[in-house]
């Protein structure tokens, strides 16, 4: 099962690039380069999204359901928004 990471997601929690980038200062010693996150398509590699769950266990709400196409955060919102939906 692969493990997807939007970016926008990401970008949410770090609020820049650099903050991105600097969110890799724990994990690998250093910081990707500020370019690096830029670069990357409408989902986070995987090796670089399993680096970030394995260190701010805050992004699992923002993982996405590849079948859904939904995060976890956004099913538990619809479901807040129309609660006879869930059942």
């Amino acid at each position: 099962m692969p493990i997807l990471l939007r970016k926008a997601d990401v970008l949410r929690r770090f609020r820049t690039y650099a903050g991105v980038a600097r969110a890799f200062v724990p994990i690998l010693g250093h910081p990707l380069t500020r370019q690096a996150p830029t670069m990357w398509g409408e989902y986070i590699p995987e090796l670089r999204a399993r680096e970030l769950l394995e260190h701010y266990a805050d992004l699992r709400d923002d993982l996405v359901d590849a079948s859904t196409g939904l995060s976890a955060r956004e099913v538990r919102n619809s479901q807040m928004r129309n609660p006879d939906a869930a059942t």
